[in-house]
């Protein structure tokens, strides 16, 4: 219908359309293919509609001719067929009268009934919809189009600034007369043929009812759009902020004088070129010819670095060497280090001679050494710590250049977090779009194993699994394992995405990683919609049905009953159901919604919450429901990321029992030993860039992977003492001619001896919990008789009293959406009680871990710069040790935390809030995200941690590991459980 329009548009209006831009010409056809377009009488309603932009738009000269053409479009249009005939109105024989008969009294008094039955039918419902978003859509391009014009004009307006000595051209300005002037706005005259005289000096008030055009007459005004102002004349209109940037109050208003601050930056522009034209000589000079062997790029980097006016050479060029010296050997400028750092010294020789460095403060030696509390004994000697000097250490400038390149490198750090961000969203849309695939329908044979070889897998320029050979046989479920930051989460994306050799194309793999868009869709119908073939047979199935009902209402009567036209077409729609009807059948789509609203309840979805908008849900539950769209797909390959996290016990118990019968090939990284063990049959473990496979669960798993490392040791072991044995007679027999074919035999007997590698243990995890400095005295928290509901909401809890001291070891369990993220934050004083009281010790110290404070982490910082952030004022090397205690180490503590795993991120907010040394932890899911041998070291930092503890969890590891209580959340109230772990499993089970 749209190609029909497009050519029906060229035909009319010929070559005037080549003068338009396409976007103007691409609306016009739109709006006139769209189906519910209502041409009107003569064109009348394409002439209302179109009109305007037709003639402002140069696609006809004026009103008359642009009536013409919507007449011609309307004939042009029938005769094709796209315009609907208007309903026939058939007159009455005769006048129909109401009442007729009945005089005034007998006439029925009440007012008329409002009929209940449907006044219009599915179809003209989702007609009068899809109208009324038409017209708000263009309501709001109006709008749009009302902003960029008021957005440019402000653009075109003259820029004001200091006038020194009247170089503008022209007089003088003094008075300024504006005469029969109009001003309007939207087409709405505001001013029509105004005369006003302004007399210089004088000071104006401008007066009028809201709506009169005053605010429309200065922008006039301040644009020079009213004839009588001298281009010569500065008009200023104060009508906007200014753009709020890092340039300060004081700054900005000096930026108003744009020929002092041109004058001061092409003074600092002269003197940078000088400065970078002299260091460029120096460095020729220093480097010699081998520089023209090195790309001009890298010359012009080492020459802007070295002529930064705040670059510190440092004692003998040790600064050169420390920010240049890779670079320099790496790119051939010097041999070798030994050589760089010479040529450093050099270079900062030269550079002090053309007084481009700036000499270091002079250091006096003292004629005597100085001794501290001389002539006193060690009581005697003052024993508080030394005092913070309030003095200026820096002077202002140093201080403002310290300021702007912490900017600078903020910025930097910014715009890098900001790029990856960038590319994961770009990764995740290249991503092929999944749904069910009920006959193999997708080009090529049927996807059974899976052989990827020789395969890499890296992120951010640093390898995580190198030459990599993998076989996924059909049917295996896979646990993929490692540690935190070794890859498992990236080589899953490049599965999604293919990106590895040895998948098939036609292979269906779905990762589920992201939670569903919230919208105004039902949680089931999400589910249904992953069903593309039958979302698409039902729609298609309604629209013939409303087709075949208009053609029964509207059937041959009269002169037309013998019209065969209808019959034929009314067959064609019952072949086409009919081929639908066996379609539906053969895909079992009418089990398919009680199949999707199964896994949604296995998932905790009650039939309300089935119900329910994605957008009313949490990202918690979102991610459910992204999982309940993956197992309704039954994708060849499923890939699932921590799908544990999200899930309450129960809902674990259940997909563990789902996953255990799935018929295809799954992945799946978890924590969760348990859940791993009941539904893996193989792992992948991830060590060293290296991927191994191992049959049986984790725990076997564990077992094998113990004894292979053993055997390993030892081979490596006896490996080293043959070669060292056969090395020493080679080495004491190597000139002996007797012994000569003796030793070339044990030469030979080495070179076949073959390499055994040494057995590379990963370093232990570690979560050292600070020992508080002190112990507040019981009672340290307490609830007595405490409620607690929200504010206009129901009471969530009563009655509630506990206490926790610093000997507690509690696990709270219980249903997700029960409360126990709200009890915790009663503990820690987020929240108040309704009734009732909580006691805290005005001495205790709480710390709280959330899934909230990993979320709440700078990503684009690193872990050291973060905590210097959190806790200005310590020193770093206490911050460095602390961060140490968590295993954030090394490297590790100064890599940006985008770059970081899960787990990883999970450690630098345990590192945050434990800096404090506090009393009591309150722990909501701590072991998501991190992997076997953290939350091994978890549980072991637990043990030792001399506080309290209270967690919220569902891993029976880290319950059965660290806590000697159980507390069920259940019907308002908080309740201990006589028994362990397992018992309330089996509970929940029975």
């Amino acid at each position: 219908m749209t190609e029909v329009a497009s050519s029906v548009v060229h035909e009319v209006l010929g070559r005037r359309l080549l003068e338009v831009d396409q976007p103007i010409v691409d609306y016009i056809v739109n709006v006139l293919a769209d189906e519910d377009f209502d041409f009107g009488d003569q064109g009348e309603g394409a002439f209302d509609a179109l009109g305007e932009l037709l003639v402002d738009s140069g696609c006809v000269y004026d009103h008359i001719e642009c009536r013409s053409v919507c007449t011609k479009l309307c004939d042009k249009f029938q005769r094709h067929g796209l315009v609907k005939a208007a309903p026939a109105v058939r007159s009455l024989a005769a006048p129909m009268r109401m009442y007729d008969g009945m005089d005034e009294e007998q006439a029925p008094k009440k007012k008329p009934e409002v009929l209940d039955g449907p006044l219009l039918s599915e179809r003209d419902k989702l007609k009068l919809e899809r109208r009324k978003r038409k017209d708000e859509r263009q309501r709001e391009m109006q709008y749009q189009i009302h902003l960029a014009e008021m957005e440019a004009a402000k653009a075109g307006m003259p820029v004001v600034s200091v006038n020194h000595d009247n170089t503008v051209e022209g007089p003088v300005v003094r008075d300024i007369r504006m005469e029969n002037f109009n001003v309007s706005v939207g087409g709405r005259d505001l001013i029509v043929d105004g005369t006003v005289t302004l007399s210089f000096g004088r000071h104006y008030g401008l007066v009028g009812r809201n709506g009169t055009g005053k605010t429309t007459f200065l922008r006039y005004m301040a644009m020079h759009a009213i004839d009588g102002i001298p281009k010569n004349c500065q008009i200023l209109h104060v009508e906007q902020e200014v753009v709020g940037d890092d340039t300060s109050a004081l700054q900005c208003v000096l930026n108003a004088d744009v020929e002092r601050t041109q004058l001061l930056e092409e003074e600092a522009n002269l003197l940078t070129l000088q400065m970078t034209e002299v260091a460029s000589s120096v460095v020729h000079e220093v480097l010699g010819r081998r520089l023209l062997e090195v790309d001009q790029p890298i010359v012009d980097y080492i020459v802007n670095v070295l002529a930064d006016e705040d670059f510190d050479f440092g004692d003998q060029g040790e600064g050169a060497f420390d920010a240049l010296g890779e670079l320099l050997v790496d790119s051939g400028c010097v041999y070798d280090h030994i050589e760089c750092r010479s040529v450093c010294t050099k270079l900062c020789d030269k550079f002090q001679r053309h007084g481009l460095v700036k000499a270091a403060p002079a250091v006096r030696s003292l004629a005597a050494p100085m001794r501290m509390y001389d002539g006193m004994d060690e009581e005697q000697a003052p024993k508080k710590k030394p005092e913070v000097l309030d003095g200026p250490l820096l002077s202002e400038r140093d201080k403002l250049k310290l300021e702007r390149r912490k900017r600078k490198d903020e910025r930097q750090r910014e715009m890098q977090y900001q790029i990856h961000l960038a590319e994961m969203e770009a990764a995740k849309a290249g991503m092929p779009v999944v749904s069910v695939n009920h006959d193999n329908t997708v080009e090529g044979p049927v996807v059974r194993d899976i052989r990827m070889e020789n395969f890499n897998v890296s992120v951010g320029g640093r390898d995580l699994i190198v030459d990599g050979t993998v076989t996924l046989s059909f049917g295996r479920h896979y646990g993929l394992v490692g540690r935190n930051g070794t890859g498992k989460t990236t080589f899953l994306r490049y599965m999604a995405m293919h990106a590895i050799d040895g998948i098939p194309k036609n292979c269906q793999i779905l990762h589920v990683e992201q939670e569903v868009v919230g919208d105004d869709t039902s949680a089931l119908q999400c589910v249904l919609n992953a069903d593309v073939e039958r979302t698409q047979l039902l729609e298609e199935e309604a629209n013939l049905l409303t087709l075949q009902r208009e053609l029964e209402l509207n059937g041959p009567t009269g002169s037309n009953k013998g019209d065969s036209n209808v019959e034929i077409e009314n067959n064609n729609i019952a072949q086409k159901l009919e081929r639908i009807y066996k379609r539906l059948e053969f895909i079992d789509a009418y089990s398919a919604e009680s199949r999707a609203a199964s896994i949604l309840a296995g998932l905790s979805f009650t039939s309300d919450m089935q119900k329910r908008a994605t957008r009313t849900f949490s990202g918690g539950w979102r991610m459910r429901i992204a999982l309940a769209r993956a197992l309704f797909i039954e994708p060849d390959l499923l890939l699932l990321d921590e799908p544990t996290n999200h899930l309450d016990l129960h809902a674990v118990l259940w997909l563990e029992t789902y996953l255990v019968k799935w018929p295809k090939t799954f992945i799946v990284v978890s924590h969760a030993r348990e859940f791993l063990n009941t539904v893996v049959t193989d792992i992948l473990y991830l060590q060293g860039q290296k991927m191994t496979a191992y049959k049986g669960d984790y725990d076997t798993f564990e077992r094998t992977r113990a004894e292979h490392m053993k055997n390993q040791q030892k081979a490596f072991e006896s490996n080293e003492r043959s070669r060292e044995h056969m090395q020493a007679f080679i080495d004491k027999f190597r000139y002996n001619a007797k012994r000569a074919s003796l030793v070339q035999s044990r030469i030979k007997a080495l070179d076949r001896l073959g390499h055994v590698d040494e057995v590379v243990n990963d370093p232990d995890y570690k979560f050292e919990f600070p020992t508080p400095d002190d112990r507040p005295g019981a009672p340290i928290i307490s609830f007595s008789d405490a409620s607690f509901g929200y504010p206009g909401g129901p009471i969530l809890f009563k009655n509630l009293n506990f206490g926790i001291d610093l000997d507690s070891r509690v696990a709270m369990v219980g249903p997700n959406g029960i409360g126990k993220s709200t009890i915790l934050k009663l503990i820690s004083g987020d929240l108040q009680p309704s009734s009732g009281t909580v006691f805290r010790s005005a001495k205790v110290r709480i710390a709280v871990f959330s899934q909230h404070h990993v979320d709440g982490l700078d990503l684009s910082s690193n872990p050291l710069l973060y905590l210097m952030r959190s806790f200005p004022g310590v020193p770093e090397q206490k911050l460095r040790g602390h961060l140490g205690s968590f295993g954030v180490t090394g490297n590790l503590a100064l890599q940006p935390m985008y770059t970081l795993s899960g787990g990883q991120k999970s450690r630098v907010a345990f590192a945050k809030i434990t800096f404090k040394k506090p009393h009591i932890i309150l722990l909501d899911e701590p072991s998501n995200h991190l992997d076997l041998d953290a939350v091994e070291a978890l549980i072991q930092g637990l043990v030792l941690f001399q506080g309290g503890v209270l967690m919220v969890s569902h891993d029976e590891h880290l319950i059965s590991g660290s806590v000697d209580q159980l507390w069920a959340v259940s019907e308002g109230r908080v309740t201990p459980f006589d028994g362990t772990f397992q018992d309330y499993k089996k509970l929940l089970q029975s």
